[in-house]
């Protein structure tokens, strides 16, 4: 029952948070209601041109989708106070997708010319994949329940949004073919990309159980976007886009939406593992010719992002995907190779005044997330701040994108003034000249220093290098992505289609970044010239009538006014859970309420259990830097047998200190009281430091430092206390970690419940920071004071079992031995100490392909208790 209560009392959104607090916010609303725009007052051109082009893609997705939307559609241009180059959609809690400004950062792997439009694309697809309700049961229950993705009337399950448990390969995919259908370019005209997916065809991964599920191979999330566009392309091709789309209104006609191949079938004549399967050959038929570059290999990535060089080195990072990234420095004159690791931010590398630091995106301020140069210490260069740098000219300005001038596209800036608004990243040589590319359509023209040099019909292509011979640039090839020169005519350097980037090493030699199918391949390779110029990639889409909406522009702009979040909250979620047992009937039913931005959530609740009624009321709010709630419940039928308030209340506040880079300090106040007399009402407050690092694909944490000092006042008593805990990497996948906790009360009570508490719970109701976990215990302990000092070992398996047909598979699994001594004071002033062994395996599950779920296995051993040892099961593992 406290468990349920500590759920219903706060109305947790169950997106987190979507925006930093400490903007304006802006709302106007479309001429026909169905579209709810949000944006700030910088943004105003941006909204007024989404509105009208958004009226444009609903229109058309209302046609090749089959279907209208079934709600509002929320939609977001969050403001310069997030830039992450990122969007999202989804149905939960809201039909909605919130769209951030900082895609200049992938301006060449987008090949696009606008990145506003792009995400309108993208995104709005996923409203349309995730919004229908074929089957009656499901759009029924939607009218009540809303966004919730199950529920359940007595044993029956029902799926109120059914297409959320479609696999995000199908989901992205389809995403992916229906950005790059419009003529403003998209992934499927990204060379690179289309040499990932031949490489993972040719290696034999296009599989159901690889494809379907939410792996941990190369290239991780990205086979989702990639392989999955080019598979949603080929369905296209062999269908049609509109019954490629219709799809996902067939998938959500299942009662259990579970049975993609029996959908498949339906909607395309054959099952799902058969389309893949004549995809991968239609790959490896299509692209036959595809080479491999070859050279000797001086380093291999799991990750990749822009080489850098200057006249006498060449920089660039790499990642195994599970530790530190690690600094790899190649000498041009002797091609001697210096590298090491550190905590470096994945990006870009610049060397500035012998320091190093990369161009990537993270928390430089509390209310803000910015890109720029950041150390490896998680610190942004001051003056790189809201600027992604493309390069430094002789006399130290910066070349870089404005991030708050580049929601549409980037906005090019040499040093303090704007230079032009460009497609593509920017090099610049040693005499400060220069170069990008600019789109007009699919016409894709190469600039010097504002004057034309050639153009190319294509969406893909940047400068890595320029020399005395010409220009070198990376761009499509038949069979994928390779590497040319310009010099008045083209030539082709290198025989690879696996190129993604270059840098020349002398006259001979040119390091190349290459695609495979396990990883990012670096090798130094010599110089070809072969009399060849780049590929235009042209799909059967460039035919169709909508491949060049009129993107129209408004007449005017729409009213807008103040974006009041408490005034924004929408029914969201109807919770519910009936337990009869003969003549007793126990129930709960909780509605939610949040607005869009997640800036307010809200809940009201009642709910009867052990023959007591209870009904209340939550609330969050995060509209300002003190985020805040609370949640309180009257008794309306009291057990005689407990003597019980007529109320009880949780409260809480954080206050961040600060946050940046890695690291970050807050406040946290909480309250809590019961309504039975003898629970606990702890009033806390406690200050918290972390310093965590994680990279990659790492099960735990690379690098973690916690530290807070606490204080409680329970009741008459007052208890003060401190924790520290330590973690880190080993290296191949071990890690240790150490902890110790202190804490003392000035209780003079012998009652129960008084004091420290301590339980096997790993979650303390009640937010008391004061409580200790001991796991070895099956019942609550009271102390006057409390040491705790423990030390773990982990290391992780790599053993997995992906399926396809069954919607629970392994990913890996990690075992771990843990050690505590507790020193102990009891309530009767009796000294005691304990010693605790814990032996652990736990699972990385992955439930319905897309769902990481750990589960563990304990056995605890503690020769002081009359039952030394147990065996328990959990959920979650807490470090």
């Amino acid at each position: 029952m406290k468990k349920l209560l500590g759920l219903l009392l706060t109305a947790h959104v169950l997106y987190g948070d979507i925006v930093v607090s400490g903007d304006d916010y802006q709302v106007s609303t479309n001429e026909d209601s169905t579209i709810s725009l949000i944006y700030t007052q910088e943004h105003q051109k941006e909204a007024d041109f989404t509105h009208a082009f958004e009226k444009e893609v609903l229109e058309n997705y209302e046609k090749s989708y089959g279907f209208a939307l079934d709600s509002k559609l929320h939609l977001g241009l969050l403001s310069s106070h997030n830039q992450i180059a990122n969007a999202f959609s989804t149905q939960i809690p809201l039909n909605m997708q919130m769209n951030y400004i900082g895609g200049a950062y992938m301006v060449d792997y987008m090949s696009t010319t606008s990145w506003l439009k792009t995400l309108l694309l993208h995104e709005s697809a996923h409203n349309f994949q995730l919004n229908p309700k074929k089957n009656p049961l499901s759009s029924i229950a939607h009218k009540i329940v809303k966004n919730i993705p199950f529920t359940s009337l007595f044993f029956v399950p029902i799926f109120p949004i059914p297409n959320a448990l479609e696999s995000s390969f199908l989901l992205e995919g389809n995403a992916v073919l229906n950005e790059s259908r419009f003529n403003n370019g998209g992934r499927l005209y990204n060379g690179a990309m289309l040499a990932m997916s031949i490489t993972q065809s040719r290696a034999g991964y296009i599989t159901p159980k690889r494809t379907y599920n939410n792996h941990l191979y190369f290239p991780y999330g990205t086979h989702h976007y990639i392989v999955g566009g080019f598979f949603q392309l080929y369905l296209a091709q062999k269908y049609g886009v509109d019954k490629v789309n219709s799809y996902f209104w067939n998938f959500s006609g299942q009662y259990l939406p579970m049975q993609t191949s029996d959908i498949f079938e339906q909607s395309f004549g054959q099952d799902y593992t058969k389309e893949l399967s004549d995809y991968s050959k239609w790959l490896q038929n299509e692209y036959s010719g595809f080479q491999s570059s070859e050279g000797d290999i001086v380093a291999i990535s799991q990750d990749h992002e822009k080489l850098n060089s200057s006249k006498e080195e060449v920089l660039f990072l790499t990642s195994d995907a599970l530790s530190k990234p690690e600094l790899q420095i190649i000498s041009k004159a002797d091609s001697t190779h210096k590298r090491h690791k550190d905590n470096f931010l994945f990006g870009k590398v610049f060397k500035i005044d012998d320091a190093y630091f990369t161009v990537a995106s993270t928390q430089t301020e509390v209310e803000k997330i910015e890109m720029g140069l950041f150390d490896s210490k998680g610190s942004v260069l001051e003056k790189s701040r809201s600027k992604i740098i493309q390069g430094l000219l002789s006399d130290g300005r910066f070349a870089y994108f404005n991030v708050s001038a580049s929601f549409d596209i980037p906005a090019l800036y040499i040093g303090d003034d704007f230079y032009d608004h460009v497609n593509s990243s920017v090099f610049i040589d040693d005499a400060d000249n220069i170069y990008y590319f600019k789109q007009d359509g699919k016409k894709r023209t190469l600039y010097k220093n504002k004057m034309p040099i050639f153009s190319l019909q294509s969406w893909y292509g940047f400068v890595t290098d320029v020399n005395e011979k010409g220009i070198v640039f990376v761009a499509n090839s038949k069979n994928g992505s390779s590497l040319y020169l310009y010099d008045g005519e083209f030539s082709r350097l290198n025989l690879g289609d696996d190129i993604v980037d270059a840098k020349l090493l002398d006259d001979k030699h040119v390091l190349l970044a290459t695609i495979t199918a396990d990883g990012y391949y670096y090798m130094k390779s010599e110089i070809a010239k072969i009399k060849e110029a780049p590929h235009e990639r042209s799909f059967f889409f460039e035919n169709r009538d909508d491949f060049k909406m009129s993107h129209k522009a408004l007449e005017k702009s729409f009213q807008h006014k103040p974006y009041e979040s408490h005034k924004h909250l929408n029914y969201s979620a109807l919770s519910h859970a009936l337990v009869i047992e003969e003549d007793n009937i126990d129930f709960s039913l909780g509605a939610k309420f949040s607005d869009p931005l997640g800036q307010n959530s809200a809940n009201i609740f009642i709910s009867r259990f052990d023959e007591e009624t209870l009904a209340g009321v939550g609330y969050e709010n995060s509209v300002y830097r003190l985020r805040y709630g609370a949640g309180v419940y009257g008794v309306l039928e009291k057990d005689p047998s407990i003597s019980s308030r007529d109320f009880g209340a949780n409260l809480f506040m954080n206050y961040p200190l600060y946050k940046a880079g890695y690291q970050s300090v807050d406040m946290n106040l909480n309250y809590h009281i019961d309504h039975d007399k003898d629970e606990r009402e702890p009033l806390s407050l406690a200050v918290n430091f972390s310093d965590v690092k994680g990279f990659g694909k790492s099960m735990y944490a690379n690098s973690k430092h916690q530290f807070s000092l606490f204080g409680v006042k329970e009741r008459d008593d007052f208890i003060g206390g401190a924790s520290y805990n330590f973690f880190h990497d080993l290296g191949y996948e071990f890690y240790v970690g150490t902890g110790v906790k202190y804490a003392k009360s000035n209780t003079d009570s012998v009652d129960p419940k008084h004091g420290i508490e301590l339980d096997d719970n790993s979650f303390a109701i009640g937010n008391d920071p004061s409580h200790i976990n001991m796991p070895s215990i099956d019942f609550d302990l009271y102390a006057k004071e409390v040491v705790k000092g423990g030390f773990s070992l982990y290391k992780v398996l790599n053993f997995d079992a992906y399926s396809f047909k069954i919607p629970v598979s392994l990913r890996r699994e990690s075992i771990y031995a843990k050690y505590n001594y507790y020193d102990m004071t009891l309530l009767n002033d009796t000294n005691i100490d304990f010693s605790e062994y814990i032996l652990g395996l736990n699972f990385d599950l992955l439930l319905l392909h897309s769902n990481s779920i750990p589960l563990s296995f304990e056995y605890i051993y503690n020769e002081d208790l009359r039952d030394s040892s147990r065996f328990r099961v959990l959920f979650d593992l807490n470090l």
